[in-house]
């Protein structure tokens, strides 16, 4: 229950619509007797409602005010808790909130991540977000493996905390060890501040703080190119441990895989949010061109990696002839602006290519399975919620031995095809089947 290899692994497989494989992610649950399914624009459990056995839950927001007898597995751009979930909780939003009791483990992913005042998590917690949050007078009954950029940890933690970001602060108490990995602590980008959210996000100071309100019943290890920062009145019980980081050269073996999902799941969440929100109207007409025409789609991504970075190289060769030509004339500024310019053109080529393969055809993959399984259980297409539901599953997918490099190959091809496709469509006016 508290192994941080789990973390983001659902407890029972799942089962959905051919072509996608079972046990992808935990927003995908298996379908067994005595569980509920809600959906729609929202999804309340009111005051005093109890819902006997566990909760399927999609909607914008998702509300739980009364009581679930059994686990509740949510996503939507808020998911709530304000009343009592007997089991688990697995919920993935733009928020989660838990302000309410949950009686197992809970395993969240989010832009804003937060247990209120009051609020209790009996068994483990398992975050990944940009921002998680634990107010005073908060309970972790077990553990908290925690991954975001900025974390805030004013409750108290029965267990120990692991985990890291790059901006860490405890002020509040922990039975166990914590052990943390922290990254150079920086400013969460000022991305954040155009996406609006229920909640505001918490922030904290670069590097780790301990607070004054920190009791450590066990020791502080943690892995940082800088000291911590100790408050005169936090206490550590154990040893304070620091460890220089590992150079890039010297690491033989990567990341724990589950590090890895989670940064496959912040990175794309990012880009998935800001093309659903800044532009909500391109990503249907992309995702479009992959039911309609799924085979040209195919055969356009294959050819738009090679012809774009041929095609920029073949830019810098003829600016470079020219600068040459240029350079033999007399022409030394208009050499040195040819130069220039076509080394550009490269580089703008090889950055184009790269976020093509890696982030925009991977959401637009992404986008069109989600939308297709929201499809498939009567939702309302919502370009956001579609967008995390296809990167949950694509992502772990993507670090399956073998199946992974499939899965990553095929997502970016089919993106950028529909891309190239999308852009022939607008352009030219027509679609081919």
């Amino acid at each position: 229950m508290g192994d941080p290899r789990h973390c983001f692994s659902p407890r029972r497989p799942s089962r959905v619509t051919r072509g996608v494989l079972a046990g992808a992610l935990f927003l995908v649950a298996n379908v067994v007797p005595a569980a509920e399914f809600r959906g729609g624009e929202q999804v309340v459990v009111a005051v005093g409602e109890v819902v006997e056995g566990d909760l399927y839950a999609t909607a914008d927001t998702v509300l739980i005010e009364g009581t679930v007898l059994g686990d509740l597995v949510a996503s939507g751009r808020e998911v709530r808790v304000r009343g009592e979930v007997t089991g688990d909780l697995l919920a993935a939003g733009q928020v989660v909130v838990i302000e309410g009791h949950v009686g197992d483990d809970a395993r969240i992913a989010g832009l804003g991540l937060f247990i209120k005042k009051g609020a209790t998590v009996e068994g483990d917690v398992f975050a990944a977000g940009f921002a998680f949050e634990s107010s005073r007078n908060s309970r972790i009954g077990g553990g908290a493996y925690l991954r975001s950029q900025v974390a805030h940890l004013g409750g108290s933690v029965d267990g120990e905390v692991v985990g890291g970001g790059g901006n860490f602060e405890i002020d509040g108490a922990v039975r166990g060890t914590v052990r943390l990995e922290m990254a150079s602590g920086a400013d969460p980008s000022p991305w954040l501040a155009m996406i609006p959210t229920p909640e505001p996000l918490p922030s904290a100071p670069a590097g780790l703080t301990l607070g004054p309100g920190a009791r450590l019943g066990g020791d502080l290890v943690y892995t940082s190119s800088q000291e911590a920062s100790l408050d005169p009145d936090a206490v550590v019980s154990g040893r304070i441990e620091r460890e220089a980081p590992v150079a890039v050269e010297d690491e033989e073996a990567g990341p724990p895989i589950w590090v890895t999902v989670l940064r496959g799941l912040s990175s794309l969440a990012v880009v998935g949010l800001l093309l659903a929100g800044l532009l909500p109207g391109r990503l249907e007409p992309w995702t479009g061109e992959l039911d309609r025409q799924p085979g040209t789609v195919l055969l356009l991504g294959l050819v738009a990696l090679p012809v774009l970075l041929a095609g920029s190289l073949l830019l810098f060769v003829i600016s470079l002839l020219f600068a040459i030509a240029a350079g033999s004339a007399g022409l030394g500024a208009l050499a040195f602006a040819l130069a220039v310019g076509g080394l550009l053109c490269l580089l703008l080529g090889f950055f184009l290519s790269w976020l093509g393969a890696f982030l925009v055809g991977p959401v637009v993959a992404a986008a069109w399975l989600g939308g297709r399984l929201l499809a498939a259980g009567g939702r309302a297409p919502r370009p956001w919620l579609g967008v995390l539901i296809g990167i949950c599953l694509l992502v772990p997918l993507g670090q399956v031995p073998w199946l992974g490099v499939t899965t990553r190959v095929v997502a970016a091809v089919a993106g950028l095809g529909a891309i190239v496709a999308g852009r022939r469509g607008s352009v030219g006016g027509t679609t081919g089947d």
